[in-house]
């Protein structure tokens, strides 16, 4: 019984977790936030070709190519440029 209440729950976790991966890092004052050339400047400098950024639920949001040529979409923190979460964009 416990193990199935352990699994309900780490499963609730997993789920919710991309979800509040941008609104819970990303809440920054507006003033604080760095500009979107700064954020290019970053990424670039991570070794991605930025094609877009965008704002989305508080971060922006860089579409870029890797090094592999791969689409990903990476969520940075607007203050800090701190990845806070990435994925590939199909």
């Amino acid at each position: 019984m416990k193990l199935k209440i352990m699994t309900a729950i780490t499963a609730v976790a997993l789920m919710s977790g991309s979800a509040m991966a941008s609104s819970s890092y990303c809440n920054e004052p507006k003033s604080s936030w760095m500009s979107v050339n700064s954020i290019k400047a970053k990424v670039t400098k991570m070794g991605y070709k930025v094609r877009k950024i965008e704002i989305d639920d508080g971060c922006y949001e860089a579409y870029a190519i890797d090094s592999k040529g791969l689409r990903m979409e990476i969520y940075l923190n607007p203050a800090t440029a701190a990845i806070v979460r990435m994925e590939r964009d199909d």
